[in-house]
Parts: C-alpha cells; sequence; structure tokens
C-alpha cells in the first residue's frame, strides 16, 4: 500500500506543467515618438536619418498591439500586430490593417519602465529600415 501511495505521488507531482507566464503589464497603454529610416538605401548602409516622423503604439497586455503611423487620434495608418517582451527586450511584428498592408518588425530595449528605443525591419525581421524610441 504504501509503494502504491509513493508512486501515485510521483506521477501526480511528475505530470504538473509550469504555468503560463503572463505577458508582462509593464508596457501596457499608449506609447508615442519617433521615427526615421536609413538614409541611404545601399546594402550594409547604418547611416540612420532623424527621427522626425511621429509614432504611436498601444501595448495590451494580451500579447497584441496597435500601430499607428502618426498620432492615434487622426493617423491615416494604422496595424495590429503582437509582441514579447524578454529580459527587457521588446519583439514585435505588425501588419497594416488600414492605409497599406505592408508588414514590419521591431526590436528594442526598455530602458526605463516609461522609455524603449530600438530598430524596426522591413518585413518580417528583414532589413533595417530605421531607428525608433517610444515613452509612455
Amino acid at each position: 500500500m504504501f509503494r502504491k501511495l509513493c508512486l501515485l505521488f510521483l506521477v501526480c507531482t511528475a505530470c504538473k506543467k509550469d504555468p503560463v507566464k503572463p505577458v508582462p503589464k509593464l508596457l501596457n497603454g499608449t506609447w508615442q515618438g519617433r521615427y526615421g529610416n536609413i538614409s541611404s538605401p545601399e546594402p550594409g548602409d547604418t547611416a540612420f536619418g532623424p527621427l522626425t516622423a511621429v509614432y504611436t503604439i498601444d501595448f495590451k497586455d494580451n500579447g497584441t498591439m496597435t500601430v499607428y503611423d502618426g498620432r492615434k487620434e487622426d493617423a491615416a495608418l494604422m496595424a495590429e500586430g503582437v509582441y514579447s517582451l524578454q529580459n527587457g527586450k521588446l519583439f514585435g511584428e505588425y501588419t497594416y490593417v488600414r492605409g497599406s498592408s505592408s508588414t514590419f518588425s521591431i526590436q528594442a530595449i526598455l530602458h526605463k519602465p516609461d522609455s524603449l528605443a530600438g530598430t524596426w525591419r522591413i518585413g518580417s525581421w528583414g532589413p533595417t529600415g530605421g531607428k525608433f524610441f517610444l515613452k509612455k
């Protein structure tokens, strides 16, 4: 009987699954900043133009995001996508659903709880298109 109880205990505890980690709520809300483009389309070029275009992202706690090329209130371009935050690094991918159908991806570092900066890429992790920053 004791062996059966020990075996049952081992089976029950060995089958436990790790709980699903929720998406951090650190990013939740509206973030706004600016982005710029690479100044020359030559392969390997790392010369970035000034960060002059307005960029807004609404991060939701379920791992989805809405991206606006401009201010949220009046942006002609709007995209939907997904993101993850891993060890202070943001990874995201989005496709425009209003004004375009292009796909872009982003990678950034969370410098402070209300500040991040990184690069955006053309397509799904394609060539670098430029840099951006966002503040909450």
